[in-house]
């Protein structure tokens, strides 16, 4: 938690990595000794034909595990084609990159000629699937493509408990949203990737009177 607010964000990353690791490997060793269990003492309670039912729903089990880490198919960009960080917006493609921003959430209410003005604002980062969003004191993110789940840890270090849902045109980093995104104790990861709009704290406050 310190290294967040610190803004030390690779080893609040690495950090948090160890702690999902460390939880994972606890609770599925809680669940081999409960299995283990089980199996010693159906014979004693069910017959066989009782038990399959059972045994089949522990295959189910599994195999939706299984399926819920199949990777995603990769989240293509809509705006990061246009934009790099060294360059800013590609020229020639200002006009489509407008005309994009303008259907999604959020971005609507804004007409062209303010669009405009709001790319000179802002940059676009894509984020990995299955990856930890961090944001500076002074910076805001829309959500253009992507959902984020925001854990808690407030009440069980090793029980996190999910607070938030965010997605596309939903806004993390600012006060509108009561502190959850920026909670020490709340982490914010990217479900399958994410599209980002990222503004400087200063700038998004003077965009939401445009």
């Amino acid at each position: 938690m310190c290294y967040k607010q610190l803004e030390k964000f690779d080893e609040a990353e690495k950090y948090y990595n160890d702690l999902r690791k460390q939880i994972k490997e606890d609770t599925e060793q809680k669940r081999a000794r409960r299995l283990i269990f089980g199996l010693l003492f159906f014979p004693r309670f069910m017959s066989p034909c009782t038990m399959i039912p059972h045994l089949d729903a522990i295959d189910e089990a599994a195999a939706a595990r299984t399926k819920r880490h199949v990777a995603a198919e990769p989240l293509r960009g809509l705006l990061t084609r246009f934009y790099s960080d060294s360059e800013g917006w590609r020229t020639d493609a200002k006009s489509e990159a407008i005309t994009l921003l303008h259907k999604q959430p959020f971005f609507r209410r804004f007409n062209s000629s303010q669009l405009a003005q709001i790319l000179k604002l802002i940059k676009v980062r894509m984020q990995p699937p299955d990856s930890f969003l961090f944001l500076p004191k002074n910076e805001v993110a829309v959500i253009l493509q992507g959902d984020v789940m925001v854990y808690s840890h407030t009440a069980q270090l090793s029980k996190p408990q999910a607070v938030a849902q965010y997605g596309p045109g939903d806004i993390l980093g600012y006060a509108a949203d009561g502190g959850v995104s920026r909670h020490p104790e709340n982490w914010s990861r990217s479900v399958a990737g994410l599209e980002l709009c990222l503004f400087s704290y200063t700038d998004f406050d003077v965009t939401t009177v445009v």
